[in-house]
């Protein structure tokens, strides 16, 4: 991986990752006792990684890790919105692992809308104001900066050695892509991730680190109602599937040269290999007015990371 962000072109995601690179290696997943989290735990663990996953659901965490063996990941009991509760996740990993490091984070605890977007809701004007609750942003966006922040930290623990890694993938939405009418606070939270990773990717080099943005469409888990489920099917949405979100984060994982790209899980009516590079991080005209701009950010800004 290059020092310094270069964009090269889309990614090519028809191309089979090579999972032995996944051998050995120390993964922390977040949000991994069920639905596409899980998922990503199982593949980790099938093709050889030490995989410490945290969750809220102790029970199903602790079956999970019981079923995988001891021996190949440790559950550990988390809210990722407490910064505490993510320091013990992390420390449970270079304390557990055989490798004694963090290579590889999968950022994917977070949660939905629910019943409805708080910032949304329409009161009596002459009425008092209701202060919103910032429960999404608290865990989608504040947790999940939590996670950045301490992955940074023990990722540089590690010596960098041709068989160990610094990748950081975020676990977004389309939300974070697409405008989602109704979804402010939702919205918000995925916008503030990939706008992160839009940052990180030029800094996150220097320390040998890597980084990346999944988006989901919509997918079947549990973070969605059946009401949901049921609406979005009457209007015509195609889902796309928990196994494409499992192919995209190994086609990341495995693949070292991959940094800063933005990738959507989605339909094969929409790429034949059920996720995509969404190129829409990237201006490649040397002369257009935002890559202008953005030369000038660089040179006014001095905080690059040595």
């Amino acid at each position: 991986m290059s020092a310094v962000y270069e964009y090269t072109g889309p990614v090519d995601c028809g191309v089979v990752p090579d999972k032995t690179q996944c051998k050995g290696k120390s993964v922390i997943v977040t949000g991994g006792a069920n639905g596409m989290g899980e998922a990503y735990v199982r593949e980790f663990v099938k093709n050889g990684a030490f995989v410490t996953f945290c969750d809220v659901n102790e029970e199903r965490g602790k079956a999970i890790e019981t079923e995988l063996s001891p021996e190949r990941t440790c559950f550990v009991k988390c809210d990722i919105s407490s910064w505490d509760d993510q320091v013990r996740l992390f420390e449970a990993a270079v304390t557990k692992s055989p490798s004694k490091t963090v290579d590889i984070v999968i950022s994917n605890a977070g949660v939905g809308r629910g019943a409805g977007d708080p910032m949304m809701a329409l009161e009596d004007p002459f009425s008092k104001p209701t202060k919103p609750s910032m429960h999404i942003i608290d865990i989608n966006l504040v947790g999940n900066m939590y996670t950045f922040k301490l992955a940074i930290h023990y990722f540089r623990r590690g010596e960098q050695t041709p068989d160990r890694d610094r990748c950081f993938i975020f676990i977004g939405s389309i939300a974070g892509i697409c405008d989602n009418l109704g979804s402010w606070e939702y919205s918000t939270s995925k916008w503030g991730l990939r706008g992160l990773m839009r940052t990180a990717r030029r800094n996150a080099p220097h320390q040998g680190i890597r980084v990346a943005y999944v988006a989901p469409a919509w997918i079947r888990t549990a973070i969605q109602t059946q009401e949901t489920l049921d609406r979005l099917a009457k209007n015509g949405v195609e889902f796309a599937t928990i196994d494409s979100a499992v192919k995209c984060v190994m086609r990341v994982s495995c693949d070292k040269s991959i940094n800063g790209h933005s990738f959507v899980i989605c339909s094969e009516s929409v790429s034949k290999h059920g996720f995509i590079d969404a190129e829409e991080d990237d201006r490649t005209d040397e002369n257009h007015w935002l890559q202008k701009i953005q030369r000038t950010v660089f040179r006014a800004r001095g905080d690059a990371w040595p």
